[in-house]
């Protein structure tokens, strides 16, 4: 059932990083629809990555928020600080909708300040269940539950998360809305090899198992250890993996010195970023998502 708004009709989607994992997928969806239901929509987020380019291509307001990255920074959680001040006061929503735990944190800190009438905030995954030190599980905890005290209604994307979710005060808050992909086209095999990788290099790995992995990447999705294990299948079998790797990010230019330091570079191929990726998924035998931490995932995008 469609909904029209009513006394909340500016709504401030906040998200730390500008590239389009998930997450970004998320924000995107949610923003566009919003705005075609008549909303008055803005996005602040880090950076001017693919998300902005696909939110000014859908003429979606977008701010930078000075500062905003996923490592932290003293020094930059303060420009970000006073950039949200700065972003929500000139916006003035009715409703603040945060995504990430930084941008949790900082968001619903800033939004309570201004008074802003209803904050919203959603789990992509819960900070502190990363396999990360103790000590920084214990902060991140903290500043999880920080972040759900200031907020008005805190959404999980999965039951994982919610029954995780173990914070005095905070259940009256807390629901479950899964994330969903609608029905999308997909190109046969032949013709998404071809599109994809070209025909040489399809040509080169007719006999080979192909195997993908849709994803940024970085720590949490743990492509290391997806590599380690294609190379040690590999080692064993006549039949070799074919390991596409579709995504970019921080960790791209150590993940390329790992394949090539345990001689994979024959059947390990980086994409960077694929436009509509998800259309190409039939020219693979098995889609392959490892990570470390994870309640569910919104792949593929």
């Amino acid at each position: 059932m469609e909904t029209t708004p009513q006394n909340h009709n500016k709504i401030l989607y906040i998200i730390t990083k500008s590239n389009f994992g998930g997450a970004q997928k998320y924000v995107y969806e949610l923003a566009t629809e919003m705005s075609k239901l008549g909303y008055e929509v803005a996005v602040a987020c880090g950076g001017k990555d693919e998300l902005v380019e696909k939110l000014h291509q859908a003429n979606i307001q977008t701010y930078e928020v000075t500062g905003f990255q996923r490592d932290v920074s003293i020094f930059k959680e303060i420009k970000a600080f006073f950039s949200l001040i700065r972003i929500i006061h000139n916006f003035q929503p009715d409703i603040v909708h945060l995504n990430s735990a930084k941008a949790g944190g900082l968001g619903a800190l800033t939004s309570r300040l201004l008074r802003v009438p209803k904050i919203i905030f959603t789990v992509h995954g819960w900070s502190f269940l990363e396999p990360r030190p103790r000590l920084w599980k214990i902060l991140a905890w903290f500043g999880s539950y920080f972040t759900c005290l200031l907020a008005h209604k805190i959404i999980t994307v999965s039951q994982h998360d919610f029954r995780h979710t173990n914070m005095p005060g905070v259940q009256r808050k807390l629901t479950t809305i899964h994330t969903a992909i609608a029905p999308y086209p997909l190109l046969p095999r032949e013709e998404a090899r071809e599109k994809l990788i070209g025909k040489t290099l399809t040509n080169q790995h007719l006999s080979n198992l192909w195997l993908v992995t849709i994803a940024e990447l970085n720590n949490n999705k743990n492509h290391v250890t997806a590599i380690d294990a294609v190379a040690e299948y590999n080692s064993s079998h006549a039949n070799k993996i074919f390991y596409t790797l579709i995504g970019s990010g921080e960790l791209q230019n150590s993940l390329k010195e790992q394949v090539n330091l345990r001689g994979m570079t024959d059947y390990v191929l980086f994409l960077d970023y694929v436009e509509n990726a998800k259309q190409y998924l039939l020219a693979f035998d098995i889609f392959l998502l490892p990570s470390k931490k994870r309640g569910v995932a919104l792949r593929s995008s």
